[in-house]
């Protein structure tokens, strides 16, 4: 069992979502995890983020590729004058572990679809902790394993006998794609993908264990990454620059033009059918995104009113205008007023992603501190930005009131 301060507990909780947090103290409790799951639900990105974000070393033992001699299981003879005596070399991932200054994490992936000389050798690290007679795993070295789920997602696996399965705890592993994104995705892949997983989130996990006879290709969160880092490496893009505006960090991102060239010729190999759909999505990005509305929205007006009836495309919409550089703030007044035309025309088919997004904007403007002093109708008009705020509530009164009285914020509608 690892030791931990209050402190450091404290920590983590603060540090990990409330997932890794319970992974990682089934960990530090001394248990074993079995994380279990459909192939590519980022069970491996799971566990080294909490590895990253603590600190922590993290190995990673793909048990499909191992044989006993790398777990410990490899005799040496230690010659005695009167006799010799077998003993076990101690693997250097194991030495690593025991002299590294703070904590480890050991994963031991694919327990379930290794061969069986190979799973028994993993349980008894897994459950003993020892290699041979002396040497023993220090409590800062946290142990973990991981599988598939066999004919569910058609992975070919052992089942564990009874008394294995005793001595591990066992995890059913999720993954929701908000989860996802804001773990993993926002700072690793391109936000056109991102952005069109968010909009079609039924195209996030697409597998079906009848369809691998027929299309071996599936979206899964990994499959994803995986094209996402080929856009990265043929359009160079991928690289973390300082925005000019913001002076903060962003991470580059390819042309709609420079992916839709490369879903057609090669998307379908890394996420089978789902690459259809993301060039359909694509396709309509390119008639018209956000900042064609913010800037210029008349002439585009046409083209919004064609899918007018197409929630998910407008929700998408609306998640893009709530990114900061299209904050009520930043506005002109020819920008202000495009804007609410967009809200108003949408307004009767998108009413709830219309309130979240003037929810954001306020949320952006009303300094909460203050607001235990002050209404915050009296602080949204010390604010320079009450006249963009004002514009937006004279054209869309009956929304703002159908705000007021879901949220209880009655100071607002006025």
């Amino acid at each position: 069992m690892m030791e931990l301060t209050k402190e450091f507990r404290n920590t983590a909780q603060e540090k990990l979502t409330a997932q890794e947090f319970v992974y990682f103290m089934t960990m530090a409790s001394g248990n074993v995890p079995f994380i279990t799951s459909e192939p590519g639900l980022a069970k491996s990105a799971m566990m080294r983020s909490i590895a990253d974000k603590l600190g922590f070393m993290y190995i990673d033992l793909r048990l499909s590729t191992k044989d006993e001699t790398d777990l410990g299981v490899y005799p040496i003879v230690d010659k005695h004058s009167e006799y010799d005596v077998v003993k076990y070399c101690i693997p250097e991932w194991a030495h690593e572990a025991n002299n590294h200054k703070v904590g480890v994490i050991i994963h031991f992936e694919e327990l379930n679809r290794c061969s069986v000389n190979i799973r028994n050798a993993a349980l008894g690290l897994l459950n003993e902790k020892i290699i041979g007679e002396k040497f023993r795993f220090k409590p800062h070295v946290l142990m973990c394993a991981s599988g598939n789920l066999g004919d569910k997602d058609g992975t070919d696996t052992e089942d564990l006998d009874s008394a294995v399965n005793n001595r591990l705890v066992h995890i059913s592993h999720t993954l929701t794609v908000d989860d996802w994104i804001d773990q993993f995705a926002n700072k690793n892949m391109q936000s056109t993908i991102i952005e069109f997983i968010r909009a079609n989130p039924d195209n996030f996990y697409n597998f079906s264990a009848l369809s691998l006879q027929n299309e071996p290709a599936f979206a899964t969160p990994r499959s994803w990454a995986n094209f996402s880092r080929f856009i990265d490496m043929v359009t160079g893009t991928g690289e973390f620059i300082e925005d000019e505006n913001t002076k903060k960090i962003v991470r580059t991102t390819a042309t709609v033009d420079d992916i839709i060239k490369y879903v057609s010729l090669c998307a379908s190999d890394y996420v089978g059918s789902s690459a259809s759909k993301f060039q359909r999505y694509l396709q309509d990005v390119k008639k018209v995104n956000i900042d064609n509305i913010v800037k210029n929205y008349p002439k585009y007006r046409s083209t919004v009113q064609d899918f007018i009836s197409n929630r998910t495309r407008l929700t998408e919409l609306l998640h893009q205008l709530k990114n900061e550089n299209y904050h009520i703030c930043k506005l002109t007044d020819t920008q202000m007023d495009n804007v609410i035309m967009f809200l108003d025309d949408i307004k009767d088919t998108s009413k709830d992603q219309i309130i979240s997004y003037i929810e954001h904007n306020l949320e952006q403007i009303v300094d909460v501190d203050d607001a235990e002093n002050k209404s915050k109708k009296q602080l949204l008009k010390e604010s320079n930005h009450y006249r963009n705020f004002v514009k937006i509530h004279g054209k869309l009164e009956e929304l703002f009131k159908f705000y007021a009285e879901n949220r209880k914020h009655n100071d607002l509608d006025n």
